[in-house]
């Protein structure tokens, strides 16, 4: 089977950058390995700032359809003990974010580009060339050997194909999350259902799912013994006993199921080879503090496809180089935002957890010498 572009991971990133392709009228596959694991959802939200580009690439129909409510704003408690409102209203174009149903979205991403949706048990072998690149998959004890003149990386934090093409990834911190689903609560003091709140050994967020569960995720790091305790819902009382509004969230409950995850800062040293290409979180991934891993991820699909179709139609690689500056430009910037952003939060600067961002070395040197190429006025930072 032959075909211009082959698009591993059928993400958001990957659905849509099969829908800008088809648009273009670029020949490509989208490969979906089959997984047996059972989708946790999360309360997903998109802030105002995401709905232009979604509206500018013709997504928006998809996203508010599938949207569980509109929210107007989120409460926090972060670097004071007081509840800040944030709303929406001050926004210039659009007034209300999305709660978002993403497997919904997946699902009706994929009912558009169906006919360019290859599902696969088994990655057999992968030859990336100057001249072509080279993908055998099993299914069904069936083989499918696929030629096509790139590859593109849209498997997530996962980055199937750049640890196969051995492309290093800078991590830039070891954030991890644990989320659990449980019963819904309306706490009286919160007028909407977006709360985050820090405390001594990280943060976290509850946020409404539906009209009877709430999804409650803490953060910390890798290396913080609290991380051992949140493993176990039984001890999560413990953990958020010196929070101000994060407990009462919690429920007795005998079983809760808890879902680790990585939510670090990274992103590849190379993003763009001869003929491949890395978008959406394979690229780089953001702290979910920054609320725009999806509309970066679409973001990056967008640059992307614009230089897919340069390199399809007439061999120029530059819009390659432009798409990395690009990337770099946008990581630089949003790396810098984000750690002034946990500065603010000064009242455990002595924690495990706190201290890095308030002591001079490697660590903070990072965001100074990573020599990342600047551009201004692209792409999505922190609100």
């Amino acid at each position: 089977m032959n075909t211009d572009v082959i698009i591993v991971g059928k993400g958001i990133a990957g659905l849509v950058l099969s829908l800008l392709l088809k648009r273009k009228g670029i020949q490509h596959l989208v490969l979906d390995r089959k997984s047996k694991k059972k989708h946790f959802a999360l309360a997903e939200t998109l802030p105002p700032s995401s709905m232009p580009l979604l509206h500018s690439l013709g997504l928006i129909k998809i996203f508010e359809k599938n949207a569980i409510r509109k929210t107007y704003g989120y409460h926090s408690m972060w670097g004071n003990t007081r509840i800040l409102n944030n709303n929406f209203f001050s926004q210039l174009s659009y007034k209300n974010g999305l709660k978002i149903d993403k497997q919904a979205i997946v699902d009706d991403l994929e009912q558009l580009c169906n006919e360019n949706v290859i599902s696969y048990e088994k990655m057999l072998n992968m030859i990336i060339s100057k001249e072509e690149v080279i993908v055998e998959v099993e299914n069904n004890h069936q083989k499918e050997i696929i030629t096509a003149k790139m590859i593109i990386d849209a498997t997530g934090r996962n980055r199937a194909i750049l640890k196969k093409l051995n492309i290093p990834i800078r991590l830039y911190d070891n954030l991890i999350s644990f989320s659990c689903h449980l019963p819904r609560i309306e706490h009286p003091k919160l007028t909407y259902d977006v709360f985050v709140e820090s405390f001594e050994d990280g943060w976290g967020i509850v946020s409404g799912l539906d009209e009877k569960t709430n999804v409650l995720s803490i953060f910390t790091n890798r290396e913080n013994l609290v991380q051992l305790k949140l493993r176990d819902y039984s001890d999560w009382q413990s953990v958020l006993s010196k929070t101000t509004l994060l407990k009462d969230f919690l429920v007795e409950q005998s079983e809760v199921k808890i879902i680790g995850s990585d939510a670090n800062s990274s992103i590849a040293n190379y993003l763009s080879g001869e003929n491949w290409l890395a978008v959406g979180d394979a690229a780089l991934s953001f702290d979910p503090l920054s609320s725009h891993g999806i509309a970066n991820a679409i973001y990056t699909v967008r640059e992307a496809s614009d230089a897919i179709e340069s390199y399809i139609l007439t061999g120029d690689r530059k819009g390659f180089v432009m798409y990395s500056k690009t990337l770099f430009s946008i990581f630089d910037s949003y790396y810098m935002v984000k750690n002034e952003l946990y500065r603010s939060e000064s009242r455990w600067m002595e924690s495990s957890f706190w201290k890095k961002f308030f002591q001079p070395g490697e660590e903070q040197d990072k965001e100074k010498t990573h020599n990342f190429p600047r551009q201004s006025g692209t792409g999505i930072i922190l609100d």
